[in-house]
Order: structure tokens, then sequence, then C-alpha cells
């Protein structure tokens, strides 16, 4: 999740850690604008951030250890290296790497998610954490002197990087190494299935791991790949349902029609407790991880 307005600035006094030289001038950022909508808009983030969970208050936080835990064993140092986490959000994996010794920056286009990222870190105690309140899409790393400032360049679920310009931009700001991790094949129960297609429903969020590595092929580079396998089986509330499913379409840019997704979620096999309606929600997902040498690809 990329999560500007039309200045690339540090986040002032909420900032964690070493200061970063705000622009002297603005830049304008397109995704700001009104006919920009979903994901690709920071106000969606900004709306989103309040109630959007902090790492450990969902079951994000093991898996993304995990992850960052495939990273350093593929040989990437990540205790005492300079990170900069691209479309970071609340800091999914900012803190853990902050955790974990490294000294991250952390850039997201959403202010409100920014804000929310570094009044944790303040409260973990997480002195390395610095964030950068800008677009990747927009932004120019001489400026900002990200230019080869970093051992290791991440981009993990965030859909500011997808096109080969993208990529390109994370290696001129990596000294080293560069990590991607986004989802894959998604499979879901044949009921779940069907009220996706029924609503339109995007069925694989973005970035898909499969759209990113031929671009990598395509740009000659050498990866190494990783797949792991999520599996979900838990009982969900029809009214948290309802709201994940409006919560797809309004990323989507589409405006979600209450009515009908609740006679959809209606539909579907529940069992009660309480009073409250409970359907059990199973889902498997494909994570990939593509990790990749920029000091390599710079000798070449």
């Amino acid at each position: 999740m990329e999560a500007g307005l039309s200045r690339a600035h540090e986040m002032g006094g909420d900032l964690v850690g070493e200061e970063l030289t705000p622009l002297s001038h603005p830049i304008r950022v397109k995704h700001m604008c009104s006919e920009v909508s979903g994901v690709d808009n920071s106000s969606f983030w900004d709306e989103k951030a309040s109630d959007y969970p902090l790492p450990g208050e969902d079951e994000s936080l093991e898996r993304n250890f995990g992850l960052i835990d495939i990273i350093a064993a593929k040989g990437v140092p990540i205790g005492q290296s300079t990170i900069l986490d691209i479309g970071c959000g609340v800091g999914g994996f900012t803190l853990p790497l902050a955790k974990r010794g490294a000294v991250v920056t952390a850039l997201d286009f959403s202010r409100n998610m920014l804000g929310k990222l570094s009044k944790e870190a303040k409260r973990l105690g997480l002195e390395d954490v610095r964030c950068l309140h800008c677009s990747w899409k927009d932004i120019d790393p001489v400026v900002l002197r990200l230019e080869k400032a970093f051992d290791l360049v991440l981009s993990a679920f965030s859909q500011a990087v997808e096109t080969e310009q993208d990529l390109l931009e994370m290696e001129r700001c990596s000294r080293k190494w560069c990590a991607y991790i986004a989802t894959g094949r998604i499979q879901r129960d044949a009921p779940m299935e069907q009220l996706f297609r029924t609503l339109h429903v995007p069925r694989n969020p973005r970035p898909d791991i499969r759209g990113i590595t031929p671009i990598l092929k395509n740009m000659g580079r050498d990866f190494l790949l990783e797949f792991i396998t999520i599996t979900m089986n838990e009982p969900t509330t029809s009214n948290k349902l309802i709201e994940q499913i409006a919560l797809r379409l309004e990323a989507a840019g589409k405006k979600p029609n209450w009515g009908r997704i609740a006679a959809g979620v209606s539909s579907l096999p529940s069992t009660s407790s309480e009073g409250v309606q409970y359907i059990q929600c199973w889902r498997q997902a494909e994570i990939g991880i593509l990790i990749w040498k920029v000091d390599e690809v710079c000798s070449q």
C-alpha cells in the first residue's frame, strides 16, 4: 500500500529519529487529483487510517516477520542496514524491520497513515525510524537525497511500484539490494468466489507478483523468487464481511451498493451464535518474494 500532498516533505514534529531535508519547492502529485480514485488517491488511505490495524493488531505481524526472515536467509543483511520502505502504510514492515535493528525510512503518500506509524514507533521506542511524506510516482531521488542512499529498498504489498519505471526508481535508491513482496494466486471457497463474481469485486489485490516477474525478466535482471502459502479459515461476522467487500470495491474506485452486498452476504452459508451470524471464510493465498542485487546490475 502506498499510502503526497503537493509537497514532498518530512512529518515535522511527528518524525522519529534523524530528520530528512524537506524540498524547497513543491512537486505536483497527480495522485491527489480528484479524477484518481481508490487506492491510487491518498485521500482513500487518509480516510481509512484511523481504523487501519497497526502491526500486532491483526495476523499480519507474524507473517511479515516471516517474510523478513526469508529475505535475510537469502543473504540480505537486515540489522544495522539502511532500508527504504516504499508505500509503508502504518508500518507493517517498517516497525518489524526497525525491531530487527535496521535504520528505516518509511515513505508513503498518506499523511494520516504516516502519522499513525510515527506515533507507534515513538510508543515502541524505535528511534531509527523516519517518515517521508510523498508519492513514489512523483519524487526525484536526487532532490530528496535518496539516490544510492540505502542498503535495501523494499516494496511490500504496495501499489506504488507496478511498472518498469517504478522498479528502476527503486534501483536508483539502492546501493546493494531490492526486494519486492506481493500476493499471487488466491483461492476462495466456491460460495465466496461466486459472490465476488456477482458483485464484481476484484478477486486479486494490487499489486500481483505475477505481473512484476515478467517485467524484471524483460529488464534482464537475475532475481531470486520464493513463494509461501497462507491459509485462512476463520468465522467472520456478516457485518464485518459486508464492510470488507465494500472496502475492496472502494479500493478499486467503485461505489459500493451496500444493500446488494448485504443481500449477497445473507445468501452465504452461516451459523448463529448468541444472535450473531457467522460465515466461515476459507482463503488460500500465495505470497511471492522477489530479491535482486543492484550492485551487480550497475557493474554490468
